[in-house]
C-alpha cells in the first residue's frame, strides 16, 4: 500500500497530485515502481488534471465480429415453487 504523509502525519492511501504549498519535506523510501515523480515549485502553475480516456484507453475493437445473441428466455414459462417456512 501507498501513502502519503503531510508534515509527518497520514495525508492519503494514494495520490497523483496534491498542493505543492503544503508540502514541507519529502521522504522517498524504499521501492518507488512509477513511471515518473515530479517534484516543483508551490509558485508553479500545475497544468490540467488528464482525462481517464487519456490514461487508460480502451482497445480498439472494430476489426472483431460481434458477439453472438443470446437466446431470449423471458417468453418461456417458468414453473414456480414456493416453500412455506416450518411453524
Amino acid at each position: 500500500m501507498h501513502v502519503l504523509y503531510l508534515n509527518s502525519y497520514f495525508f492519503l492511501s494514494f495520490v497523483h497530485r496534491v498542493i505543492p504549498s503544503g508540502i514541507t519535506k519529502i521522504v522517498l523510501d524504499g521501492a518507488v515502481i512509477c513511471s515518473e515523480v515530479v517534484i516543483i515549485p508551490a509558485n508553479a502553475d500545475l497544468p490540467p488534471l488528464p482525462a481517464y480516456i487519456e490514461l487508460n484507453p480502451s482497445p480498439h475493437r472494430s476489426d472483431r465480429p460481434p458477439p453472438p445473441q443470446l437466446p431470449s428466455y423471458a417468453s418461456r414459462p417458468h414453473r414456480v415453487v414456493s416453500q412455506e417456512p416450518p411453524q
